[in-house]
């Protein structure tokens, strides 16, 4: 079930997209360049969520603003455009004499073709894919529960998981240093342990990724970048689908 209002902060109005679901345990709020979203369980009170829009107002109106100032700057892929891939920058070479992505220490070649973008896509996909298996077998002894994994664009979420033993990732972590998707990955193993983000979850997390603090503030700092790089990357439908058992 879905609502929309709007909440003026300031000098800005935030539209404001409300979501209820039985799925939902607690009220989360993520930002998009377009919105706040409000997702919440089926049974929340009006009274809750003014309280909720007002105890995270400041922060509302701080990653709206961020959201819509980084939208603005956004450009299209071209030579000498920094590329970020694994937390680096490399400069883009793109001439027609280049069929694949190959990337050396300072630079990636990219051929000259009209579907560049989506050709990037695929290739960051394809990096994050086999990321994403060396982490299965890595922490193995927690995937007892998982049984499959999507790579895919997800808007405002960075990973998600579910009771059937599904986890949603966002291939974009590729662009941020490893320990970052590292970091995703554990965070939503250990949901199934612990649903919530109480005390006894981070618990969790820590024991299996002691410094994992460190990635996470890595991942606050550059979210804007790598979830909007470049302007039209996001929309891509592009996915891959991990079957656990076929690699365990």
């Amino acid at each position: 079930m879905q609502q929309f209002a709007e909440i003026k902060i300031k000098d800005i109005t935030v539209p404001l997209k409300i979501v209820r679901s039985r799925r939902n345990k607690y009220i989360r709020l993520t930002i998009t360049e377009k919105e706040c979203r409000i997702s919440m369980p089926i049974l929340t009170s009006e009274s809750q969520i003014q309280k909720s829009l007002k105890k995270y107002k400041n922060w509302i109106y701080e990653e709206f603003k961020k959201k819509q100032d980084f939208s603005r700057e956004l450009v299209e892929i071209s030579s000498k455009l920094p590329i970020p891939f694994k937390g680096k920058l490399y400069e883009a070479e793109i001439s027609n004499k280049y069929s694949s992505c190959t990337i050396d220490e300072r630079k990636i070649y990219l051929p000259d073709r009209a579907d560049l973008v989506e050709f990037l896509n695929c290739w960051y996909l394809e990096q994050a894919y086999k990321q994403t298996i060396k982490l299965v077998g890595k922490y193995h002894y927690l995937c007892t529960k998982l049984k499959n994994i999507k790579l895919k664009s997800l808007s405002s979420r960075w990973g998600s998981c579910s009771e059937r033993g599904n986890i949603a990732l966002n291939w974009r972590l590729i662009l941020a240093p490893p320990d970052v998707l590292e970091y995703v990955f554990v965070h939503e193993l250990c949901h199934f342990k612990v649903q919530s983000h109480s005390k006894e979850f981070w618990l969790e997390v820590e024991k299996v990724m002691p410094d994992f603090n460190k990635s996470q503030k890595k991942l606050k700092e550059n979210s804007n970048y790598i979830m909007n790089f470049p302007n039209c990357i996001k929309e891509t439908r592009l996915y891959s689908k991990i079957e656990i058992c076929d690699c365990l």
